[in-house]
């Protein structure tokens, strides 16, 4: 699954779980993990780690 860049890590994030759900990728209750790299366009620099879960229709995940 492929997301444009966003201006924060938190709407691409949103952008990524509302098209997953779509695409029916994701349904509610799945667990699902996001990772990202603070250094945008840096081979290996990916330092965040959040883990979810799937959520209703009004919000995408709800982070743990």
């Amino acid at each position: 699954l492929v997301i444009p860049q966003h201006e924060s890590t938190t709407q691409t994030f949103l952008a990524a779980m509302t098209r997953a759900k779509t695409l029916g990728f994701l349904k509610e209750g799945d667990l699902v993990v996001q990772t990202a790299g603070t250094h945008a366009g840096v081979s290996g620099s990916t330092d965040l780690v959040k883990v979810g879960i799937v959520s209703s229709e009004e919000s995408p995940v709800s982070m743990i």
